[in-house]
């Protein structure tokens, strides 16, 4: 979901479902589509995510705002974007955890 905040507030992209699709990992392929899905289900059911047509996606104007404000504060702060946020991002919330 970082990249898909990240996407949107950068140039407001929908998020489509191929976008989640992960590489393939032979078996752990399966796991992580059942992953994706479960998580967009959650994310739809919390008003955070909401549906186009079934396959493209819009996170909603308010959802994940902590990690917004974490975007704009390293965008500002530090000058960071793109991709480059991204992993600035995960890193950041991997230590918090």
């Amino acid at each position: 979901m970082i990249t898909a905040v990240v996407q949107q507030l950068e140039n407001m992209k929908r998020l489509h479902v191929d976008d989640l699709e992960v590489p393939d990992f032979g078996d752990l392929d399966e796991d992580w589509q059942g992953e994706i899905e479960s998580a967009i289900q959650d994310l739809l059911w919390s008003g955070e995510l909401e549906s186009v047509d079934g396959s493209i996606f819009e996170l909603s104007h308010d959802a994940f705002m902590e990690l917004r404000a974490l975007y704009y504060d390293s965008r500002v702060r530090h000058g960071i974007s793109g991709s480059h946020m991204v992993d600035f991002l995960m890193q950041f919330m991997d230590q918090s955890n």
